[in-house]
């Protein structure tokens, strides 16, 4: 898990997918606290947007998957 700081005050973070070592999963957490949800596989960003999702659904993802 690795996490990036942004000036802008987002964080992204990072976490590897257990069963596909290509892809990885990015949280995005926004100033204003809300989450944006991404996949990078194989070094690239696959949707062109970050996806508005919850907390909880986050940690589902990342109990099922990471």
């Amino acid at each position: 898990m690795k996490k990036r700081h942004r000036a802008n005050g987002t964080t992204v973070t990072r976490h590897a997918d257990r069963w596909n070592p290509r892809k990885v999963w990015l949280i995005k957490h926004y100033a204003d606290g809300h989450y944006g949800l991404n996949q990078e596989i194989a070094g690239r960003i696959f949707y062109t947007a970050y996806q508005r999702t919850s907390k909880a659904r986050i940690q589902q993802i990342l109990t099922t998957c990471c």
